[in-house]
This record gives structure tokens, C-alpha cells and sequence, in this order.
């Protein structure tokens, strides 16, 4: 059986095995954004 949410891993939705992942994503992706800003300034 496929996945039945095209575009979602359930993989890392099992928060036991991927633990605040989704608010260090945040986190970095901002500090990137942030870095990018200021060399383009």
C-alpha cells in the first residue's frame, strides 16, 4: 500500500524518533535567512 499522504514523510511525523526536529528546522532555516540578508546587503 502506498502512502496515503502524497508529500508527507510518516517517518519523521513519530515524534519519539525525531524529537523537536521541526523547531530546529525553523531555527536554522531563520539564521540562513539572516546570513544571506547580510552578505546581499
Amino acid at each position: 500500500m502506498g502512502n496515503p499522504f502524497p508529500g508527507m514523510n510518516p517517518y519523521l511525523e513519530q515524534p519519539e524518533l525525531w524529537h523537536q526536529i521541526h523547531n530546529r528546522l525553523i531555527v536554522a532555516m531563520s539564521d540562513d535567512k539572516l546570513l544571506l540578508y547580510e552578505r546581499l546587503r
